[in-house]
């Protein structure tokens, strides 16, 4: 009886493992919507929605961040990787938009060009003016210098990838980053990968994981 008791408790508490195993690896879903388009994108393996003070984090960066609606952060889901997350969002001046990739990939090809906005990105003005809205949101002092810019396009994204030094009274810290930006469902989405900086190569990985991020986001059908 005792070898039977315990082979049964054996096999439920491999059954209960099972189990937990499978709902850790099923990842978080998150959702949003664009002018009336909804959207859907699962967290990629190590990644999490924000929870607890990640929440709170998430919160100030998006509100710092003028010049775009964020619609979705994803944080480590372990908490030593503190600059290591993806966010999503869409140029507030872009969100009425209704417009295929194909269109949307030329008139960003064409945004790039203009030489008020390579002086902007050469001359660390967008970083500069980034900074400035997050001191503002913050109230304290932040600066943020480096370098991001136009990384070329292709028939998925348009691109923007490059590395920053963010300074603040109580932090210093480099980080990397890789855009993709494009049109899902007919609407502008950017997408950003940020991670420790591992030079150029590292820039170049985080354009291709944007791209492929990117590709996870599908449109919620009405209804």
């Amino acid at each position: 009886m005792w070898r039977r008791l315990k082979a049964v408790a054996s096999m439920a508490t491999a059954c209960l493992a099972a189990t937990a195993a499978a709902a850790q690896t099923k990842p978080e879903v998150g959702s949003f919507r664009i002018s009336g388009v909804g959207f859907e994108m699962p967290a990629p393996p190590g990644y999490c929605l924000p929870k607890g003070k990640d929440v709170d984090v998430a919160q100030l960066l998006a509100a710092g961040d003028t010049q775009n609606v964020t619609h979705l952060t994803l944080v480590r889901c372990s908490a030593d990787s503190p600059n290591d997350y993806i966010l999503v969002k869409t140029p507030t001046g872009a969100l009425l938009a209704d417009v295929g990739r194909e269109d949307a990939l030329k008139a960003l090809a064409a945004a790039f060009d203009e030489p008020a906005l390579k002086d902007k990105f050469s001359s660390g003005k967008i970083l500069a003016e980034a900074g400035e809205a997050i001191s503002g949101t913050l109230h304290r002092k932040v600066d943020i210098t480096g370098e991001v810019k136009p990384a070329g396009r292709d028939e998925a994204c348009a691109y923007m990838g490059g590395t920053t030094d963010v300074k603040a009274p109580e932090t210093s810290y480099r980080v990397s980053v890789g855009g993709c930006i494009t049109a899902v469902g007919r609407r502008i989405v950017s997408l950003f990968v940020y991670g420790p900086d591992k030079g150029a190569s590292g820039v170049t990985a985080l354009l291709g994981r944007a791209r492929q991020l990117m590709e996870t986001i599908r449109v919620v059908p009405a209804g």
